[in-house]
């Protein structure tokens, strides 16, 4: 068994990294991986654009596995929406390792970024990177041109059919003019040293876990699928119902983040209203106290609550007109029901 794998989910053009046009998105990954000071990995890509690049990985070598997948099915690949859940839950089904670390594509890190995490996880601790955002060779700056590119680039449901002006106004109470953009955990960390616990706030984006605790909450919920907003929040609330608040902020375990494009129109196109809010099927596991995905329907009362959350706020401001009542009845009646060590089981046949 191999001791960590590093899952990568990706569903972006080649050349997406905004000031590096003629650099392939999984370039800057690969390169830091290959000098990494820890050896004992693998790296899993689930690529929803597979079919368009399957052959990326033919003529090229490196000195650690690679496995170049495409996404397990989903009722979502016919409409195009986005399934991240699906894509992580894909890539645990093939892991090796015992640690699985979660990355991003157009990302990039020091050459010890996986001894920390196996460190961290020796000692008992999943931890999680902290990510500065980089245009070019520098970090990203606060400015009006960052202001441009995020307004440009964003395909966040937050700002989509909103006004230049109203989108600046969210940006200017999350930043100021001349800081670095980086990740909002840093105000609990620069200078501190390793902070310690609040899984269910802070387990989020490139971060690890031990395979026997994602197994234990069965994976990603892919019921958070066809909409975008709070998966990894709602695996770090899951995990710390099921018994796991051993996470640590280590401020020298950070990742670059390359500023970059949207996902790509070839595999999700779908531009339709959201089914429902994923605020409210956070809330339902919480008040459940449900720490096991992707195992039970839910309930003609979990569905009510579910709907009846996503028409008020502060999931909707208009009654719930912003969500489509169809797509709800959609997904209520095509609910993903599995169990993942099953599915690595069946895998290894």
């Amino acid at each position: 068994m191999l001791k960590v794998s590093v899952i990568m989910p990706c569903a972006r053009d080649n050349n997406s990294i905004i000031a590096m046009p003629n650099t392939h998105i999984f370039e800057p990954t690969l390169k830091s991986l290959e000098q990494q000071t820890f050896r004992d990995f693998e790296l899993i890509i689930i690529d929803a654009l597979y079919e368009h690049r399957k052959d990326y990985f033919k003529d090229k070598t490196f000195s650690f596995p690679i496995k170049h997948l495409k996404p397990k099915p989903s009722i979502w690949n016919q409409i195009g929406a986005w399934q991240v859940c699906n894509q992580l839950n894909t890539g645990i089904i093939h892991s090796e390792g015992e640690l699985i670390v979660r990355i991003d594509d157009c990302s990039s890190f020091s050459s010890d970024y996986l001894q920390k995490f196996w460190d961290w996880y020796e000692k008992g601790y999943f931890a999680q990177a902290l990510v500065v955002y980089h245009h070019g060779v520098n970090p990203l700056i606060y400015n009006e041109e960052a202001k441009r590119l995020y307004c440009e680039t964003s395909t966040s449901p937050a700002v989509k059919g909103e006004t230049y002006k109203e989108i600046v106004e969210k940006l200017d109470k999350l930043y100021k003019l001349g800081e670095i953009i980086r990740d909002s955990r840093w105000q609990f960390v620069g200078g501190k040293g390793p902070i310690y616990g609040n899984m269910k706030d802070w387990w989020y984006g490139y971060g690890g876990a031990s395979l026997e605790a994602l197994l234990k909450v069965n994976g990603y919920d892919e019921n958070f699928d066809q909409c975008k907003s709070l998966e990894e929040m709602d695996v770090g609330s899951r995990l710390e119902m099921a018994g796991y608040g051993n996470l640590v902020l280590d401020e020298t375990l950070t990742v670059i983040e390359h500023f970059h494009g949207p996902v790509s129109k070839k595999a999700i196109w779908h531009e339709g209203k959201p089914a429902k809010c994923n605020y409210a099927l956070y809330l339902l596991n919480r008040n459940k106290r449900q720490f096991r995905a992707n195992s039970d329907r839910l309930t003609e009362q979990d569905l009510k609550y579910v709907w009846e959350e996503t028409c008020r706020s502060p999931c909707s401001h208009s009654g719930g007109t912003d969500y489509d009542a169809e797509m709800f009845r959609t997904w209520a009646a095509n609910q993903p029901i599995f169990g993942l060590a099953e599915e690595r089981s069946k895998a290894k046949v």
